[in-house]
Order: C-alpha cells, then sequence, then structure tokens
C-alpha cells in the first residue's frame, strides 16, 4: 500500500508538472496540486507507530515541506520556482527531497535586503565534499546521543534538554545535509541552502529562528506565510496583473503580522508533525511555543531598538549567546520538551535510533 501511495505521488507530481506549464499561478494550478497533497498527508500512516522515526521524517518532509513547496509554487514562489527547475526530474527531485535551492538564486519582491543578506551559494563542485563531511559529523554526533542517553543520561532537566536539542539538529542535519543536499549535488548539480549556520552562536532570539536554525524550513514557511502578508498579495508581483511598481520596504504592521503568522503556521505545522507521530495527539503545547516565539522575537526587537537608540548601547555577542540559550532552554522546557516526555516520544525516539545504529 505504501508503496502504490508513494508511486501515485510522484505520478500526480508529474502530471502536475506538465499542465502547470500552461497554467498561471493561482486557482488553476492550486487545484492540480491537489490530488499530490492528499497523497502526501498519507504517506506517513504507511509506518506503524512504534516507528518513531519513520512517522516523524515523512510527516516532516511529506505532510508538511513538501506541501508548503506546493503551495509556494502555485502563487508563483518558492524553491518549485528556481530558474533551474527545467524538467520534470529536477522538479520532483526539489518536491520529494528535503532541500531548496539557493535563496540568492530565487526571485523576490519582498525589497532587496533578502538578497544582500543571503550568502552567495559556494561552488557546486565544493558542496559534495562539504555536507559529506557535515554527514559523517552529524552521524557521529547521534551515535554518541544515543550512547550517552541510554549510558549517562544527564540528571539536570535542563542539561537534558539541551543535549537533545544537539540531537535534533543532528537528526535534522542527517536528513536534510544526507538525503536533501548530498542528492541535490549528486543528481541535479544544484547549489543549495545550507540548513544550520552555526545555530550555537545565536546571540539573539531572531537571530536563531531567521538565520541559523533549520533554513530549510524556516525559507518555507517565509515564502507560504510571510512575504504573501508583507507584501498584500497571494501571488508573487510578477504574476499579479495590478502590480506595476518597484516594491518598497514593507509597513511596521505588515512586518509584524507577517512575524506572528509565520511562527503561528509553524506551531500549527509542529503540531501537525506531533499528531502524526503520537497517533493523533494534539498537546497545543507545541503551538504555543511557537506562537510564542514570534512574540518574544518581537519584544526583543523592540529591546534592542530601545538600547541602541535611547542609550547607544548594543548587547556584545558574549553577554548575548548566554542570554539567548537560557532563554530558549527556558521556553523550551516550558512548552516543547515536556510534551515530548510526557508522550514517551524521547525514549521512542532513542530507541528507533539505537535500532537503526545496530544495523
Amino acid at each position: 500500500m505504501g508503496a502504490v501511495i508513494l508511486a501515485s505521488s510522484l505520478a500526480a507530481a508529474l502530471a502536475m508538472l506538465v499542465q502547470s506549464r500552461h497554467e498561471a499561478p493561482g486557482l488553476g494550478r492550486f487545484f492540480l496540486t491537489m490530488p499530490y497533497v492528499v497523497f502526501a498527508l498519507l504517506v506517513p500512516l504507511q509506518f506503524p507507530i512504534e516507528n518513531v522515526v519513520a512517522r516523524a521524517v515523512t510527516a516532516g518532509q511529506y505532510a508538511w515541506w513538501s506541501n508548503f513547496k506546493l503551495f509556494a509554487f502555485c502563487c508563483g514562489r518558492g524553491p518549485l520556482t528556481h530558474p533551474m527547475v527545467d524538467g520534470p526530474f529536477i522538479f520532483m527531485s526539489i518536491l520529494l527531497l528535503p532541500f531548496s535551492p539557493h535563496r540568492t538564486m530565487l526571485p523576490s519582491t519582498v525589497g532587496t535586503r533578502v538578497a544582500r543578506a543571503t550568502k552567495k551559494p559556494e561552488p557546486v563542485e565544493g558542496q559534495l565534499a562539504e555536507f559529506a563531511a557535515k554527514l559523517a559529523l552529524k552521524a557521529t554526533l547521534l551515535s554518541t546521543f544515543v550512547f550517552v542517553m541510554t549510558k549517562h543520561p544527564p540528571q539536570n532537566i535542563y542539561f537534558r534538554d539541551l543535549v537533545l536539542c544537539f540531537a535534533l539538529y543532528a537528526f535534522l542535519g542527517v536528513l536534510e545535509d544526507g538525503l536533501g543536499c548530498v542528492s541535490a549535488t549528486l543528481l541535479n548539480n544544484l547549489p543549495v541552502e545550507r540548513s544550520f549556520e552555526k545555530f550555537y552562536l545565536s546571540s539573539s532570539i531572531r537571530e536563531f529562528w531567521s538565520k541559523r536554525w533549520n533554513q530549510h524550513v524556516a525559507k518555507l514557511l517565509k515564502c507560504v506565510v510571510y512575504e504573501p502578508i508583507v507584501e498584500g498579495r497571494v501571488l508573487r508581483a510578477e504574476h499579479h496583473h495590478h502590480h506595476h511598481r518597484r516594491p518598497g520596504r514593507p509597513s511596521v504592521g505588515a512586518r509584524v503580522l507577517g512575524t506572528l503568522a509565520t511562527f503561528l503556521a509553524s506551531g500549527v505545522m509542529h503540531e501537525v508533525v506531533f499528531a502524526y507521530v503520537t497517533g493523533g495527539v494534539v498537546t497545543y503545547d507545541w503551538l504555543a511555543f511557537f506562537t510564542l516565539q514570534g512574540a518574544y522575537v518581537l519584544c526583543e526587537s523592540v529591546l534592542h531598538l530601545t538600547l541602541r537608540n535611547r542609550w547607544n548601547v548594543e548587547v556584545p555577542k558574549w553577554i548575548g549567546i548566554p542570554i539567548t540559550w537560557s532563554f530558549l532552554i527556558y521556553t523550551g522546557e516550558l512548552h516543547f520538551f515536556k510534551p515530548v516526555r510526557l508522550h514517551g516520544i524521547d525514549t521512542a525516539f532513542l530507541a528507533s535510533l539505537a535500532g537503526i545504529i545496530k544495523m
């Protein structure tokens, strides 16, 4: 049954691509994507609930990330509109694997700061070695995590949360750097986004979420939720027949609303993944965690602006980093890690990883 669903997903994606060449972004393209969206939502259910890793991976990749790529595509946005997507093979690779082409090669209508703030992609020739090295490092981290948590689990709850945070980084890194980025380099020779940018050096909550932690997903949320809100239109500007002027800087109100909506959407989708993994449990804690992070980011931005404009004070990194991490771990314990322990996801995840490592 699982093989049939995956095969149908591929067929639906291919049919959609063929039709979408003759369909402008909008409702027509949206309806053409619906067969794939339905199939993608069913993919995680083909794995037994005991297989936490498989459920988590397929729920994240297919029920969330893959479908968000399609929603963006329907609006003329996102990784599937990359200039190098010139055939069904590359299109389906980007759709079905956890990677996105480098952001600097995507069109954007939200001012010009995105292109300036984003690093240019490294030469494709160096990508394979880079991501292979990252894959080996993060696989080693995962093995170390399994050993530590089974033989010498930390007794301090906050230190345990910190260990779980690095384990999550390693797990997502193996998934995205390995299955995603190595595949993108080998199969398509594409420059790809780096998902993690030394997240442990984050000196603010905003920096952590917007620049350093899981940028593959952050940029999907940006093109599906944030950009339509700050632009005031669902379709990207060149596809909007009433738009003829060069876009300016979005208003403060639009950016605040876009930020809050983006974190809210992240919370909703994390709850969806949680429900897949647990067999239907909705805690609302993950929704609260990510929604509140949006409010924290805005409050932090106001604080930093006040310090800078009124007293000409910039928070040095050596102070910002420990404050940021203390805050993230404390709020994470309140709403993120607690339901993970309560529903036994941490022990089930550990057991699944241990089984994979022993294979």
